[in-house]
């Protein structure tokens, strides 16, 4: 990266200013990775100024966030992470798949109940606004992830009915709803979502 770097003028007459530029930034995405990876803070400042240096203070402004977020999401810090999507949600910045890709990302990847209550209330918001399957999948998935045994199964039905009117493959849902039915009542909500620590 620091060679291409260096001689760009010559890479640019070389190969054309798309691919340069594209290389230089899968240079830089790799160096992300590389430091999120091994979880060096030293790595990942190192990316920072790489990422300013190949792609300029503009370009590099614009795509750091995204860099960012991996980098709390790997640190395990899901409250920032949540903070950065809550701002953008208050200035109506996600739109409603993106908002579900990352309840999504909340049920796979993280543990904190604060989190997942948020992400549920998000969820029963946009279900309520755009009852689709795949919204309700997820809702259902957080659901029961927080210990909500009796709307996670409410919402797993009614997941199932818009999987079957929109044509879906709604195997992982059926046996979500097959394991909540099977499952002893949990100790905690059956009737609400599990209670945020704020």
């Amino acid at each position: 990266g620091d060679i291409l770097l260096k001689d760009k003028q010559k890479y640019l007459a070389l190969y054309g200013k798309q691919d340069v530029e594209q290389t230089l930034y899968n240079l830089v995405v790799a160096k992300f990775n590389d430091a999120i990876s091994k979880n060096s803070q030293q790595d990942y400042e190192k990316a920072v100024v790489f990422m300013k240096n190949t792609l300029g203070e503009e370009r590099a402004n614009n795509n750091l966030p995204n860099f960012q977020l991996k980098w709390l999401k790997a640190q395990n810090k899901w409250i920032e992470v949540f903070e950065t999507y809550k701002k953008r949600k208050n200035e109506d910045d996600i739109e409603e798949d993106e908002m579900n890709y990352i309840c999504w990302d909340v049920y796979l990847n993280c543990d904190n109940q604060t989190v997942i209550t948020n992400c549920i209330e998000w969820m029963r918001d946009l279900t309520n606004k755009t009852p689709k399957y795949d919204y309700l999948d997820t809702y259902s998935f957080l659901l029961s992830k927080a210990g909500n045994k009796k709307l996670a199964i409410e919402t797993a039905e009614r997941g199932l009915i818009a999987a079957q009117e929109e044509g879906r493959n709604s195997k992982s849902l059926k046996k979500l709803l097959e394991e909540l039915r099977n499952s002893p009542a949990t100790n905690n909500t059956d009737n609400q979502p599990a209670e945020s620590e704020n």
